[in-house]
Parts: C-alpha cells; sequence; structure tokens
C-alpha cells in the first residue's frame, strides 16, 4: 500500500472481515511469467466507501522452502505506507498443517490538514495444502482484517489478501496473490501495489536480504 494515502481515509465503522478466493488460477511458471502480466483488478468507486480488488502473480527463481520462510517475516506483512507497529502477538494454530498464525496491528500516520494516526489490526496465518511442512508443494498464505483499532482505523471495513506458493521446481516457485479492499477512496492500481509491493518484500527477505518494514512520515514525526 505504499504511496497509498492511509490518512485520508478516515470514516465509517469495522464490519467483520470478508472470505475472498482466487479467481484466476495459475501457474506463472509454467507459463513463464517472470513479471506480472495482464492482472486482474476492478472495483467500485466512493469517496465515503469504495472497493478495489486486484489478481496476479510471477515466476519466482527461489525455493518454496525460502519463501516460506520469508512469509513470516514481519517486514513481508508490513504494508508500505505504515509508520508504526503498534502491536504484534503470536496466536495458537488450529489445524496439523499450519505453519504460522500471528496478529499484526498497523498505524499510518499522515498529513491530511493536519498530522492524524489510524491504527487497524489484522490475523495472517499460512498452511501447507499439498506436501509436507518439510517439503511443501503448495502453501497458502492468507490476511484478513479483524475487529479493532482505533476511531481513525474504523475506515478500513475489509483489507484481505490470500498468496498461493506452488512448487515448479527445485528451484521455481509461482507466486499467486488476490488481494481485496474496502474503504474509501480506493483504486484498482493501488491494489495491483498492494501485490506488486508484497512480492517484492517476499523475494527480497527469501534472497537475504531485508524488507523495509514501517518507517515514519517525515512530515508528521512522533
Amino acid at each position: 500500500m505504499r504511496n497509498i494515502p492511509l490518512y485520508a481515509l478516515l470514516f465509517l465503522a469495522v464490519s467483520p472481515a470478508y472470505a475472498l478466493d482466487f479467481s484466476f488460477e495459475k501457474n506463472h511458471c509454467a507459463a513463464g511469467e517472470y513479471r506480472p502480466k495482464e492482472p486482474k483488478s476492478g472495483g467500485t468507486s466512493g469517496l465515503l466507501d469504495s472497493t478495489a480488488w486486484a489478481e496476479t502473480g510471477i515466476c519466482v527463481k527461489i525455493p518454496i522452502a525460502k519463501l516460506q520462510a520469508a512469509a513470516t517475516d514481519l517486514g513481508v506483512m508490513t504494508w508500505g505506507g505504515t509508520t508504526k507497529i503498534a502491536g504484534f502477538k503470536e496466536l495458537p494454530t488450529t489445524r496439523p498443517n499450519d505453519l504460522f498464525r500471528v496478529k499484526v496491528t498497523y498505524e499510518a500516520r499522515h498529513k491530511h490538514l493536519w498530522c492524524q494516526s489510524a491504527q487497524w489490526p489484522m490475523v495472517w496465518s499460512a498452511r501447507v495444502i499439498d506436501g509436507t511442512k518439510v517439503a511443501p508443494d503448495r502453501i497458502y498464505v492468507v490476511t484478513d482484517r479483524v475487529p479493532g483499532g482505533d476511531g481513525n482505523g474504523a475506515h478500513i471495513k475489509q483489507m484481505s489478501a490470500r498468496i498461493e506458493l506452488l512448487r515448479h521446481s527445485d528451484d521455481k516457485t509461482s507466486l499467486h496473490m488476490r488481494y481485496e479492499v474496502r474503504a474509501p477512496s480506493q483504486k484498482p492500481s493501488w491494489a495491483v501495489g498492494a501485490i506488486t509491493e508484497y512480492a517484492d518484500r517476499l523475494k527480497k527477505v527469501a534472497s537475504g536480504g531485508r524488507a523495509p518494514g514501517a518507517a515514519a512520515d517525515p512530515a508528521c514525526p512522533y
């Protein structure tokens, strides 16, 4: 969500997280797609209530096990535009094939007439769909906005993502992702950006680098 004006979204009440499913499942490695190609996206416009979604993916020249490990990194889970991680809690897993389950509370403090902050929590989880934890063939990573946060954070009525990591070979993994948000003033292009930026963070950490994580807005220092 980098460059998305979270600070402009300061309305509405929280509703329960929505379930989402892939609509365009695809093995991007079999298709030879190493860059996002023709991302599917759409939504409804509105100043106070709008939706945006996108779904796309790429073939990543990284083993699935390394991407699996990187998916647990807090920096990978930190959306662009986040200025502080206000909370992090490990949650108990509920199924034998679960890999992790955590609750992250985000804060975005930016200037909109004056500096304002918004907080909202999301639960992230991952599980092995095919294969085993030691040798996974297909992994789903899921995150949903859950009730909580502050009054300004209530503007985000839905924020969800579903990520599939599909083993194509020993050194190639298909990464497919769907992202959906319901909040004021959203755009489909921002939803596409949320996917490509998540993929960039995941690849960077899986390759031994470090994701940028939360960064304070110089215009609104803490």
